[in-house]
């Protein structure tokens, strides 16, 4: 399961609700609004290495006032998202969960990238630091564009994304013009996200994923059984 960032957050579309009912419940839009500039700010620390003032127990333990605004479920949803991406940083002790896909196989919190924006990418050139061969670099990123072209057009893609992953490419020699290295790098992230969304997954992925769905909501049942939604403890 992908990790929730701030930025999803604060992107988070959630319908209004202009009429509550007891049927239909609504939550006020400043206290929402509020609150979610709250766990924005609590998951921005997070994906800086730094913890959270707000915990998981707090998205989920204090209570929103009703009225006319947005969705009571939509809203609720949310929080509940944020409350178990929340606990996941307490757990672990850490944040940042964007690494790099090429040395760790993660994608999250990485941008994909499209054919066209590969063929006129301009990657940075130096003499010092790491560096990637030119000519390899280029002949390769040309595959990748390719590969993107086809599934954007349908087609198989004729690449994987672990055949990105596990690219090496040769050093360059001392004072030597290369690539920048994390540009290239950097580039390579956003082309495996972009070929995973079109490639079928296989059954133990689909099985990691349940059982890692499965935890996430143990963990939000824990939370809720120990502080409750509306703060009854």
């Amino acid at each position: 399961m992908r990790a929730l960032t701030a930025a999803d957050v604060a992107g988070a579309h959630l319908p209004e609700a202009p009429f509550a009912t007891s049927r239909r419940p609504a939550y006020a839009v400043e206290a929402v609004d509020a609150r979610l500039d709250a766990c924005r700010a609590a998951l921005e620390a997070w994906e800086r290495g730094e913890p959270a003032t707000l915990k998981a127990a707090d998205v989920v333990a204090a209570g929103l006032p009703k009225g006319a605004g947005y969705s009571a479920d939509a809203v609720d949803d949310l929080l509940d998202r944020i409350a178990v991406q929340l606990s996941i940083y307490e757990r672990d002790g850490t944040g940042a969960p964007g690494a790099s896909s090429k040395s760790t196989g993660s994608a999250a919190a990485v941008e994909p990238v499209r054919s066209y924006e590969l063929t006129t990418a301009r990657i940075p050139q130096r003499r010092v630091g790491g560096r990637y061969a030119i000519d390899e670099v280029d002949i390769f990123v040309g595959e990748i564009s390719t590969a993107l072209s086809n599934v954007e057009r349908g087609k198989p893609a004729g690449l994987h994304s672990d055949d990105i992953v596990h690219k090496e490419f040769k050093a360059v020699s001392l004072l030597g013009l290369g690539y920048d290295a994390d540009a290239v790098d950097d580039l390579l992230d956003r082309a495996v996200i972009q070929l995973r969304h079109s490639e079928p997954k296989n059954r133990l992925q689909v099985e990691q994923e349940q059982r890692e769905e499965a935890q996430l909501r143990g963990m939000l049942d824990d939370i809720r059984n120990k502080y409750g939604r509306n703060g009854d403890r």
